[in-house]
């Protein structure tokens, strides 16, 4: 899959002479390998003018491939899904300094970084379904042939309830309720330590193959015992951002496996939706 996306990007690409050709298309491919790109070579391969020169240059999406929703979401085209061969990733590109929604729809990028970390380090003992945060970074565009800042998160393979509802689940069938309901639970978990302020269904995401429900979102939460969440993530000046946006490893990630495609009824496989 990620090399059929890849491999199509390539045309978006306006090369010059063959060794011109060959040299973008390894940085490239380094990029799809999740290897970080020097400055020099970024400037190679496109446009950094949109970049934040103190993050590091790392990951590719097709700039045309975007997972947000036109009627429920502001941010139209800010979800992409990252070409990478060896994890399920997803790039949220936006503003990196300010919390505040720009002309352009862009968000703000460290703010949402700095919420969703404390709701991840405290999820070893609340135990819910919730995606990881691997940090802000200079991902590439193929069709706009630049590099912009984005949040990078662990990517669910799966639809939003506001999806299933579109298509393929009624509001009022069974099925809905009991994800529903499993999103309840996982909410309720993470209530437990933290304020959240956009539980909504498009924030519900449902794992193909399995029927697990996934929360995802955490942009202005706070903690329940706090005011203003005080996480060592609340206050990352630039510089900060850079040594923590290579990844938190410090925490040990839970991967996803690779899943199978599977029809409607795959989502009610879990006895836990009961």
């Amino acid at each position: 899959m990620t090399k059929r996306l890849l491999s199509k990007g390539y045309q978006f690409q306006k090369f010059g002479n063959k060794k011109d050709t060959k040299l973008r298309k390894n940085l490239l491919r380094k990029l799809v390998r999740e290897e970080e790109l020097t400055k020099e070579e970024a400037m190679t391969l496109g446009e950094i003018s949109k970049a934040n020169l103190d993050l590091p240059f790392k990951y590719v999406i097709r700039g045309d491939q975007f997972l947000g929703h036109k009627v429920y979401s502001d941010v139209v085209k800010s979800v992409s899904p990252i070409c990478s061969t060896t994890q399920n990733l997803v790039a949220k590109l936006g503003n990196y300094n300010s919390r505040n929604i720009t002309l352009n729809k862009e968000v703000a990028l460290t703010n949402e970084y700095n919420d969703h970390c404390p709701v991840y380090e405290e999820n070893y003992s609340l135990n819910a379904n919730i995606t990881k945060p691997y940090g802000i970074f200079n991902v590439y565009d193929l069709t706009q042939k630049r590099f912009r800042p984005a949040l990078v998160l662990e990517k669910v393979e799966g639809k939003s309830l506001v999806q299933l509802t579109e298509k393929d689940i009624q509001l009022d069938s069974d099925l809905y309720h009991r994800l529903k309901k499993q999103a309840e639970k996982e909410f309720r978990k993470l209530t437990q330590k933290f304020i959240l302020s956009d539980f909504e269904d498009r924030n519900i995401i449902v794992e193909e193959g399995t029927g697990k429900v996934y929360i995802i979102d955490f942009e202005g939460c706070k903690r329940r015992s706090e005011r203003k969440s005080e996480s060592k993530y609340s206050n990352l000046g630039k510089n900060n951002i850079k040594l923590n946006s290579y990844n938190l490893l410090d925490f040990p990630g839970h991967y996803l496996k690779k899943i199978s495609k599977s029809k409607l009824n795959s989502y009610n496989l879990q006895g836990g939706l009961n």
